[in-house]
């Protein structure tokens, strides 16, 4: 006996029901058709799968609430408008002001993008330079590229340049105002001192401030 057929609307529906579902979601939410059909019917529809989860799940690209970057999250599923994750950091990297680190761009879409950052300068994608002992990923084009690293290095921490008697002045003046403020507020600044200083601000800000790292981290975020 032939399965019976279904129009690509009807997974259409199944998928503005669901939100965001993997094949199996859809296959149960349709009455146990193939998975390969219902991939088939998907193939036809306007639809994104996600660069979290290895692309398991889907959705309607009409659905998705794009940020000014162009990311979607429905209960931590991850969706971007470019697409596969490979495309999305080669999107986002070479169009951000001063490039990003492999860590920066972690903390933005959610998921590890160092092995994908790597295999983008491998093909000539992206660049990579290194800037005060990281490595910053930027544009290929020369013109762009110089226009990363010049941001870049204008947005540099002043306090690399503070001798360290006026930095220790620093960490009690922050220590007295974080004194008085509620705990949301205290991670809140202590995050904006992390961000001041720089590559290992977080256990620093942590210590001026009583604060565990990770707490520091969450308000630099």
């Amino acid at each position: 006996m032939r399965p019976v057929a279904f129009p690509a609307a009807t997974v259409a529906a199944a998928l503005r029901d669901l939100r965001v579902a993997s094949l199996a979601d859809l296959v149960e939410a349709l009455g146990g058709p193939s998975t390969r059909t219902v991939f088939r019917k998907l193939d036809t529809l306007d639809t994104l799968s996600s660069y979290s989860h290895r692309g398991k799940y889907y959705t309607l690209r009409s659905q998705a609430r794009f940020d000014a970057l162009g990311l979607w999250t429905h209960q931590n599923v991850r969706f971007s408008m470019h697409g596969t994750l490979r495309a999305t950091a080669a999107a986002l990297t070479a169009a951000a002001p001063r490039g990003w680190q492999a860590r920066e761009l972690d903390e933005l879409l959610g998921v590890a993008t160092h092995s994908v950052l790597r295999d983008l300068v491998a093909a000539g994608q992206l660049a990579r330079v290194k800037r005060d002992g990281c490595f910053l990923y930027c544009a290929t084009d020369p013109a762009t590229q110089r226009r990363q690293l010049a941001a870049r290095r204008a947005a540099r921490p002043l306090l690399w340049l503070v001798p360290a008697l006026r930095l220790a002045r620093l960490a009690t003046a922050v220590l007295r105002v974080v004194s008085l403020l509620d705990e949301r507020q205290r991670r809140a600044v202590a995050g904006l001192a992390a961000l001041l200083y720089g590559r290992g601000g977080d256990h620093c800000a942590a210590a001026w401030v009583g604060l565990h790292p990770k707490t520091v981290a969450k308000g630099r975020r």
